[in-house]
């Protein structure tokens, strides 16, 4: 939780101020920062069909799999021709 105090606009004399109150909450869930972790440094080293098997081996839905797998298909065609 923070406060501001916040300048009345010009000719908008309230006499007492006005004061900005921001509350905001940091979730931390585990799993999530994890998964983050994990893509953030897939994104960073670039082995992108490591990440994908990865992905592949945990889904527990045929459909799920088939994406992931294309996905991998996709990038080893695409970095093949470039």
């Amino acid at each position: 939780m923070s406060f501001e105090a916040v300048k009345s606009p010009v000719g908008h004399s309230s006499g007492g101020g006005q004061w900005l109150v921001t509350i905001s909450q940091v979730v931390t869930d585990v799993d999530l920062v994890s998964r983050s972790t994990l893509l953030e440094s897939t994104l960073a080293s670039g082995r992108y069909t490591e990440f994908c098997d990865r992905k592949i081996s945990l889904c527990r839905d045929h459909a799920d799999a088939t994406v992931w797998s294309f996905l991998k298909v996709r990038h080893i065609h695409t970095h093949r021709f470039m």
